[in-house]
């Protein structure tokens, strides 16, 4: 398959929709919230699926991308996916930690019993997910 320059705006959709009803999910499990007559979590679908569906869009789209720029080797591929990624990571991690933080020092318990200590910030700013 041969892939252009041009966007391919079903699967961009279908992204966004699946980001959505993430977001919604995320909502749910958070807030304890009960919509009355579709629910993003604990409903009748598994909406787990979605991130995978959006991994996988995401993966092919960046596979379209290098294929497209084929002036670039693995290296330098990587070191600007990580240049343009790895600042926001990094801020949004900091501040969730703040906040977390924050939370503690202000209602004495950690928010969804999720404790921030340093070993948890460092591992994160790594972006590991599960380090220890």
């Amino acid at each position: 398959m041969e892939l252009s320059n041009h966007r391919i705006y079903t699967l961009d959709a279908l992204k966004f929709f699946a980001a959505i009803g993430i977001v919604f999910h995320h909502y749910q499990q958070v807030t304890g919230a009960i919509f009355p007559k579709f629910n993003f979590c604990g409903g009748r679908i598994y909406f787990g699926y979605l991130v995978e569906l959006f991994f996988i869009l995401s993966g092919f789209f960046m596979s379209a991308h290098k294929k497209n720029n084929n002036n670039q080797n693995f290296r330098q591929f990587l070191l600007t996916k990580i240049i343009r990624l790895y600042p926001m990571a990094m801020i949004s991690v900091t501040v969730f930690c703040i906040a977390a933080w924050i939370f503690r020092l202000l209602s004495g318990y950690w928010w969804e019993n999720n404790i921030i200590g340093i070993w948890k910030a460092f591992v994160s700013l790594l972006l590991i997910h599960s380090g220890g």
